[in-house]
């Protein structure tokens, strides 16, 4: 169940490893995440029906 915290823990966790895996050029997500002058964090969700249901 996509809903499951679980799994929207592991899917936070699985984005976060990808963007610290960037590399160099196109690693712009990584180099402000390990920026440490960075003192606020924003965090959007956006959840939408599935296809076919309504």
């Amino acid at each position: 169940m996509a809903d499951a915290p679980g799994t929207i823990g592991g899917m936070a966790v699985g984005l976060t490893n990808a963007m610290l895996a960037e590399k160099a050029p196109e690693d712009g997500h990584r180099r402000n995440i390990l920026d440490c002058s960075f003192r606020h964090v924003g965090i959007s969700i956006v959840r939408t029906a599935p296809e076919g249901s309504g």
